[in-house]
């Protein structure tokens, strides 16, 4: 539409010229296009060479005026309709035919994205689905899923991890995750699975749009960094932030990178070709982000061996590395070595007070790539909103602070610094259609890009119901049998009654397992053995809480005193075992009872030892308790939220 009347205004300058002789810059004309709507286009009064045109709308039957000059190489096209009405009568023009136009395309440019902060608050398959549909209607053939952004929405079927020598089970890396998550923000589900994520992938997929992960780090980790500290044992935190490792700390570093790369090979099996690694706003949660300090003290070199670490696992797995802008080359600082030019650049500030990062003007010159992601675009759950109509004004050519003329992209961003409650739009559900339309008017200022085609071939795992599951019987004293659980998930595994039934390690099991717990096996699966007569209660807890149960009645078995003259028959070079609960007969062997030369006996026990109950604490904030989205159950005497009471 924008060139339809781009066309009308040329043809009227022309008749204009050629009818009156006189230059265009002495000349103006008014076009009435229907009852309601006037567009004036007036001549300057320099020269025809620095001619400006303006297009003038009443505000009182519009959302903005917009000048754009033809020396700034700007301009931005609105239009939800066919035709030209009131409603989008201020469409920019310029004589200056390198200026983009809608439906046109810009030489380098490749990305038009929206992304959804998905890792600070749990979004559902159905929400992200319904973003990505409106992503891809509005023409933006990307989604970014900030699933790691303080915290971390998305966990892995095997979350195990390897760095250096040692090894952490997967039950253990998820469960220290997902208390981080539940401590940041707790939600009635807290993650998404790897089916979900398939099941967005797919989708993704068909409607033409690729999905770019990012899982934010050093910075933005909430959850990551509870689990390094809590499983390595090292205050892996820089200074006093909650959100931030020290880049200089090895075992910090060492394992959110050994953590990032199961990510990293998970996205790229599944068709994605790029992936952002953030890296802005260094412990921001103490004041303002601390780059400058980094610098001051010479660690920022650290950091910047860090970021090139992290771009190359994401290069090696055959993907395009990206960041947000602020840590690249913080305040134009070149001497604490080469950041890897490869890095999409993200820019979304150009700093404020105390905080100077370099332009991107600067960045553009320097040879990196650069995505407008300008922050005076932003949706923000909880806070300030673009709106409909600011939308529709947005410049791709125009950064926040500075003009770049090749942009390779632009992000629209919906961030959730604050949870849903604080928002009208008060669930994802809700946030998911209020951005509908915005994102429409957004996507409708950025050059045409092609649909992509990376997640085709993603296929939906089928879903299995997970339960558990045994072979052999579990009837009476010696049976012994395999449980594990139908979708191989690592779990905890206890039971309530050791004196039926106990649980011992697995040694075929190939996954990593850890006895955290006292009484309890940590594994895919256990082994169990029938010692006594009565009922037991075996529990599979998943890392995240959800609890699965088999209950077992268990004869007899010939175990009681009234057995205690039944005959065993045994095969020679053969023996059996008959367990007796309740009492300790080590060293009651009655020799005159049997002829050791046809068999021999032997009685071991051991003396039952009471058991230890351990208590660990932990800490709510009286808010949260007050709140209505709590896990904490208000009883008369105490709160209780799961075993914490």
């Amino acid at each position: 539409m924008k060139s339809k009347v781009k066309q009308i205004l040329s043809v009227i300058m022309t008749i204009c010229m050629l009818s009156t002789m006189i230059p265009l810059t002495a000349y103006g004309a008014d076009v009435d296009f229907d009852d309601d709507a006037t567009v004036t286009a007036e001549a300057s009064e320099d020269t025809e060479t620095d001619a400006d045109i303006e297009v003038d709308e009443d505000t009182s039957t519009d959302d903005a005026d917009v000048t754009v000059e033809e020396d700034e190489e700007e301009q931005t096209a609105e239009s939800e309709e066919d035709e030209f009405t009131s409603d989008d009568a201020e469409e920019v023009f310029s004589d200056d035919e390198s200026v983009v136009d809608v439906g046109d395309t810009l030489d380098g440019y490749n990305y038009s994205i929206v992304m959804v902060d998905c890792g600070r608050n749990y979004y559902s398959v159905e929400s992200l689905e319904s973003i990505i549909n409106s992503a891809s209607e509005a023409g933006m053939h990307y989604v970014m899923l900030a699933l790691g952004n303080d915290g971390l929405r998305f966990l892995l079927k095997d979350m195990s991890l390897t760095v250096g020598s040692q090894k952490y089970s997967s039950y253990a890396v998820t469960k220290a995750i997902h208390e981080g998550n539940e401590k940041y923000r707790n939600f009635d589900v807290d993650e998404l699975t790897e089916r979900d994520m398939e099941t967005i992938l797919s989708y993704a997929g068909s409607k033409g749009v690729e999905i770019i992960p990012l899982i934010n780090t050093p910075g933005h980790m909430d959850s990551i960094l509870n689990a390094a500290t809590s499983l390595t044992g090292v205050n892996c935190a820089y200074s006093s932030s909650a959100r931030t490792i020290d880049v200089t700390n090895s075992t910090a570093t060492a394992f959110t990178q050994a953590l990032l790369q199961k990510y990293i090979s998970w996205f790229a099996s599944k068709g994605c070709t790029m992936f952002n690694m953030g890296a802005d706003e260094y412990a921001n949660d103490t004041g303002n982000p601390r780059f400058s300090e980094l610098i001051s003290s010479g660690a920022y070199s650290s950091y910047i061996t860090y970021l090139n670490t992290v771009a190359g696992m994401i290069e090696n797995a055959g993907m395009t590395p990206m960041a947000f802008n602020d840590g690249i080359y913080y305040n134009k600082q070149t001497g604490y070595g080469t950041i890897d030019k490869n890095i999409l650049v993200c820019y979304w500030s150009s700093g404020w007070g105390g905080y100077d990062v370099a332009p991107a003007s600067w960045l553009s010159e320097q040879g990196f790539k650069m995505i407008n992601t300008h922050g005076d675009w932003y949706w923000i759950v909880g806070g300030s909103k673009v709106t409909a109509d600011k939308a529709k004004q947005f410049n791709v050519k125009s950064f926040q602070g500075s003009t770049v003329a090749n942009p390779s992209g632009a992000m629209f961003c919906i961030w959730s610094d604050y949870e849903f409650s604080r928002d009208s739009n008060n669930s994802d559900a809700a946030v998911a259609n209020a951005v509908s339309g915005i994102i429409s008017n957004f996507g409708s200022t950025l050059p045409d890009t092609s649909t992509r085609e990376a997640h085709k071939n993603v296929s939906v795992s089928d879903e299995v119901k997970p339960e558990i599951a045994f072979n052999g019987t579990l009837e009476n004293a010696g049976d012994t049998s395999v449980l594990s659980m139908t979708d191989n998930t690592e779990v905890c595994w206890t039971t309530n009654n050791k004196n039926v039934i106990m649980l011992e390690q697995n040694t075929e099991e190939s996954a990593i397992s850890t006895d955290a717990l006292s009484d309890s096996v940590i594994g895919t699966s256990v082994k169990v053995m029938v010692v006594g007569p009565g009922n037991a209660t075996i529990t599979a807890e998943t890392a995240t809480g959800i609890q699965h149960t088999q209950e077992f009645t268990v004869n007899d078995g010939g175990n009681s005193e009234d057995t205690e003259n039944n005959e065993i028959k045994l095969e020679v070079g053969k023996k059996t075992t008959r367990i007796q609960a309740g009492v300790n007969n080590a060293g009651k062997v009655d020799g005159t009872k049997y002829d050791s030369g046809i068999a021999k006996v032997t009685v071991a026990g051991t003396d039952e030892i009471e058991g230890k109950t351990d208590y660990s604490s932990t800490s709510v904030a009286i808010g949260t308790l007050a709140g209505s989205n709590t896990s904490w159950t208000k009883t008369d005497y105490f709160y209780q939220s799961g075993n914490n009471y």
